[in-house]
This record gives structure tokens, sequence and C-alpha cells, in this order.
């Protein structure tokens, strides 16, 4: 196999995965993009509990704008690597080989962050939290509205109501507890419902701790690095085969033929004045 026809294949190649990692990216994308309208609202109600700080302080304000980011940013180099690889720049596979690498070293660090923190746990005492949360903003009824809609939303959710139970918003604010209830019912229904409803807490906590889309997240991401890792090695197989590998310009039939006649031309007897022949 000549080196034209290696060259060929490993193009090929790197069209592929890249392709490939088109399809990963958009992926992460709209994986991130569902857990951010998923866990938005409801775990507004769960701040100062540990899974909640994490969602409010780290994961929203840092790791979503981070994912987003670099999966814009692999579109990008996805296309660079393309322009490299089928006009033969060594500027271009350079640049793309670096870029592809520095995408998996921010992952790759995102990864052994997450493998550390690898289980988002609750406790009785989140529990006491998110009943203190009622207490605190659930009485303010003009200020905190922004609490009790996203407290609507984990209602309807979980088909619960509370904390613990009803209860809990007997006291801070009972126009709450018709949340719990369909909006067809009438009071007298929807208080006979109530007694039926179970508390929201221990649902709302389980649910943020074990996110199907939590879970996807890294088995994605982790699929993504391997992918990089075979595009860093197909990208510099392919620099070092247009920077080392490159065959010497072919010479045109015209000036193939008019050195052939130089050649000829030298070769021919000079011949002297007075007749006589010299080589």
């Amino acid at each position: 196999m000549t080196k034209k026809e290696v060259s060929g294949w490993l193009k090929c190649a790197l069209f592929v995965l890249i392709l490939l990692l088109w399809v990963l990216s958009a992926a992460i994308l709209a994986e991130v993009t569902v857990i951010r309208d998923d866990l938005s609202r409801i775990t507004l109600v769960t701040e100062g509990t540990e899974i909640g700080d994490f969602y409010i302080k780290v994961f929203f304000p840092i790791i979503f704008p981070v994912l987003v980011t670099i999966s814009c940013f692999v579109f990008v180099i996805g296309c660079i690597g393309w322009c490299g690889a089928f006009t033969e720049s060594q500027l271009l596979l350079g640049w793309f080989f670096f870029s592809v690498l520095i995408s998996f070293c921010v992952e790759l660090s995102a990864g052994i962050w997450r493998v550390v923190n690898r289980e988002l746990r609750h406790n009785a005492s989140d529990l006491v939290t998110l009943k203190s949360n009622i207490d605190r903003y659930g009485m303010e009824r003009e200020t905190n509205v922004w609490f009790k809609s996203a407290w609507e939303v984990v209602h309807q959710k979980f088909k619960c109501c509370g904390v613990n139970s009803y209860n809990d918003w007997l006291v801070a604010d009972i126009r709450v507890l018709h949340t719990c209830c369909p909006s067809d019912y009438t009071n007298r229904e929807c208080a006979i419902y109530l007694q039926q409803l179970d508390g929201c807490g221990t649902p709302l906590l389980d649910h943020l701790s074990t996110s199907n889309e939590m879970v996807a997240l890294p088995y994605l991401m982790g699929a993504t690095a391997v992918l990089q890792i075979l595009l860093l090695i197909l990208a510099l197989k392919l620099w070092l085969s247009f920077c080392l590998g490159m065959a010497p310009a072919e010479t045109s039939p015209h000036l193939a033929n008019s050195s052939s006649h130089e050649v000829k031309h030298s070769l021919l007897p000079i011949r002297h004045p007075e007749g006589k022949d010299f080589r």
C-alpha cells in the first residue's frame, strides 16, 4: 500500500470519527439542556441541602456552561479538522490537534471531579432544611412567588404535598395547598385528596440524587473522551505524513520532454570547422 493510499484511509477514518464526535456532542448538549429544564425550578426549594447546593452552586453556574461551550466548540474544531485533512494543511491539522487536546483535558478534569464526588446523598437533616425553607420563604406572600411556584412544580411532578405532609403549608401559606390537588377539584374534594398524599421531601431528594439524565451524562462524556483520543492519534499521524512523508512533486511532461531534448543535444558530436568530429 502506497503512502498516498494510507493517507487516504487516514482521512476517511478522520472524517468518520469527526461525525461520531458531532453526534456525541449533540447528545451531551441535549442531555444537559434536559437536565437544566427538568431540575432548574425544583432545585430552588432545596437551598441549604447538600444536593441542592450542588445543583444551585456548582452544576448550573459552572458545569452546565462549560459543557455547552465545549459541545459547541467541538462543532467548530470538527470543521477545522475536515478542512485540514481535505486541503492537507499542516497548520489547520495542528490547530485541530491542540483544540481537541484542550477539550479532552477539560472533559478529563470534569470526569475526575465526578468520580471524586460520585454519589449525591441526602439524610434526615435535609428534610429539616426543606421544612425550614418553607417556614422562611412561605410566610411572605408577594416577595417569594418564585419559591411557591417551584413548590407547585414539585407537587404536580411527584403527586405529593409539603415536605412531610400537607400540614407544612397550613402555617406558611394555605393557598399553596390548592397546587397539591388537580385543578378541577372543589375545596371539599381537595381536602379529602390531601389526606391521601405523602410528603414530597424524600421523593424530591431521591429524584435529584439518582436522576436518569445525570446517570447517563458520565457515560456520554466517557465515550466522547475515547473518541477524542482516537482523533488525536489520527490527526498526529496525518500531520506527520504531510510533514515528513510527502512525495516530491512530479515533473510535468513539458519539462520532461525539454530535459530529454537537452540531454540528446548534449550527446551530439561537435564538428570542427575543418571537418573533424569531437565528442
